[in-house]
């Protein structure tokens, strides 16, 4: 006898069915889900690859203007147009190093070889001689650099603009000379925070301790620096280090990095975001002077200055320094009015500090005359590159020593 099936066989049926559609929709979703991940992360490298060979190319094109820097300076020295341009024309300063720069002065032979695609216009030009109609046709360039979006930006700064801690374990005349220096940056009262209050070790540190450290963590002895005396005969100068809660040494050798001042003592966050931009770690023998900032042209005459007690030196509310600096800021644009590419001479510095009746001292036992210390090319240069494909960054950062003939490559990295 026939049976009609139950409406429980139905159900389980009907379950049966919106399971496996269930089951079937969560491994789909979940292998689209991890399609998009994969293609995600192989978009990202992609972009990481392109953005770093931008910044890379951004390296190189600065090198390439360091390299016909040096040939200009050569090609200047000792010449009477050198004169003219007040001894000194930057390239580096002058020509910005970016793609959309590098687009727009290139010409189409340039553009090709870099792979930009050539676009004929619609409407050729009307040229009159027939005979040139064979020649070309007016091309423009989409904004595209190489074969990708993207573009690439890169800063160059002179090292010899700053004060070198290398100098710290020189010669007298050159510690002396450095350590000054750096003890006019950290005068003014508005650091007073930083030496008044405990620092990351939970220390009270002076500016001379901090200058003394600096010359201690790399130089040859065990025995700490007296600021005071110029002279090492303190405690061993690894005692500071050894009490810490993560206890090290010294390094006794140079810096390998600006980075590593960080392990010295005293130098936080705080002393690092202030003055690291004014330091270096090459052995900077002179300042060029075509690059320093007015800040550091004030120190040089407070180095130079008879009065050693005069406010623009020792003002500590810094206010006589900024006024001192207006001034001569007022000075410097009015010697530019006659020549655009007016570069400050150890002579201008002397003509204004006589005009403000300042009197400065010809020269200074074991440093010498301040022609001697200044100068108006540099070797050293610092490179800080960016490549950006859509959301990825790539960072480079290079220190390079050039020469007329050469270009070494000191410190390279990464971000």
């Amino acid at each position: 006898m026939f049976r009609p099936k139950t409406r429980s066989s139905k159900g389980m049926a009907m379950l049966m069915v919106v399971t496996i559609i269930a089951i079937l929709a969560t491994m789909a979703m979940d292998f689209s889900h991890e399609a998009m991940i994969n293609l995600q992360l192989t978009s990202t490298f992609r972009d990481e690859v392109r953005a770093y060979f931008l910044a890379h190319s951004a390296l190189n094109i600065s090198r390439l203007i360091l390299f016909y820097q040096k040939q200009l300076d050569a090609m200047l020295k000792g010449n009477n147009l050198a004169q003219m341009f007040g001894g000194s024309i930057q390239l580096w300063r002058l020509i910005p190093v970016d793609s959309e720069f590098t687009r727009s002065f290139a010409s189409g032979d340039i553009f090709s070889s870099f792979g930009f695609e050539e676009i004929k216009t619609e409407k050729p030009p009307v040229i009159s001689n027939p005979q040139e109609e064979k020649k070309g046709e007016e091309r423009a360039f989409v904004g595209k650099f190489g074969d990708f979006e993207g573009y690439f930006k890169a800063s160059i700064s002179d090292e010899e603009s700053k004060i070198s801690v290398r100098n710290f374990d020189a010669t007298p005349s050159l510690r002396n000379f450095a350590m000054t220096q750096l003890m006019l940056l950290l005068i003014p009262q508005q650091y007073n925070p930083m030496f008044e209050n405990r620092d990351m070790d939970n220390q009270y540190t002076t500016r001379e301790d901090i200058i003394a450290a600096l010359k201690d963590y790399q130089d040859a002895d065990d025995k700490q620096f007296d600021f005071l005396t110029q002279q090492d005969i303190g405690p061993p100068e690894d005692l500071f280090y050894s009490s810490l809660e993560k206890p090290y040494q010294t390094k006794n050798a140079p810096f390998d990095s600006l980075e590593e001042l960080r392990m010295v003592r005293g130098v936080g966050d705080l002393f690092f975001y202030n003055f690291s931009d004014r330091l270096t770690i090459y052995p900077v023998k002179k300042f060029n002077l075509a690059s320093l900032d007015d800040r550091m042209i004030l120190s040089i005459i407070c180095m130079f200055i008879k009065d050693k007690n005069h406010p623009v030196c020792t003002d500590p509310t810094f206010t006589s320094q900024q006024n001192l600096l207006k001034r001569f800021t007022e000075f410097k644009q009015l010697k530019m009015q006659m020549n655009p590419l007016f570069v400050v001479s150890v002579q201008d510095i002397k003509e204004f500090c006589a005009a403000e009746g300042i009197v400065l001292q010809e020269a200074i036992l074991g440093v010498g005359k301040m022609e001697d210390l200044l100068s108006m090319e540099s070797s050293f240069f610092r490179i800080e590159t960016i490549g950006v494909v859509g959301s990825v960054r790539k960072r480079i950062t290079a220190v390079i020593y050039a020469e007329k003939s050469k270009s070494e490559l000191l410190y390279y990295r990464e971000d």
